[in-house]
């Protein structure tokens, strides 16, 4: 899949649809702004606290 295929960060995107597309770091990070979530951590960790809150789950509250 390239860049080009690859939708922009949406806010209301459902998490099935987030969970099939690759996301580089920046865009991971560009979702944790806008739902006002931690940057902190690895890929792997931005990534399932995107798709956490995405779907409605529980998220832990932004560090300081």
């Amino acid at each position: 899949m390239t860049e080009d295929l690859r939708p922009p960060v949406d806010l209301d995107m459902a998490h099935t649809e987030f969970e099939r597309w690759y996301w580089p770091v920046a865009a991971l990070k560009s979702f944790c702004d806008g739902l006002e979530l931690s940057k902190a951590g690895r890929k792997a960790e931005l990534r399932a606290r995107v798709s956490r809150a995405l779907a409605g789950g529980e998220v832990e509250p932004p560090k300081s």
